[in-house]
């Protein structure tokens, strides 16, 4: 089933489509990424159209290794 996902406070430089994809991958299978996303139009929030088995939906938050540093995101 596809859902949008928000990753409030997530850094502007992982804002493009591919981090986001590669991100949402934690989550499920990355379908798109909002327009005011792409266009930065909103900086504090970043969000991403997830394909996910709705039976096994994973926690509300996601660890991200980001230039060998652990950050841990939350997502609604």
């Amino acid at each position: 089933m596809p859902i949008w996902i928000a990753f409030p406070g997530l850094p502007i430089h992982l804002h493009d489509k591919r981090a986001l994809h590669l991100i949402a991958s934690t989550i499920g299978t990355p379908l798109k990424v909002d327009s005011c996303t792409m266009n930065f139009s909103r900086p504090a929030l970043a969000r991403c159209c997830v394909e996910v088995d709705i039976s096994n939906l994973p926690s509300a938050r996601i660890l991200i290794n980001h230039g060998g540093e652990e950050l841990i995101f939350p997502f609604h």
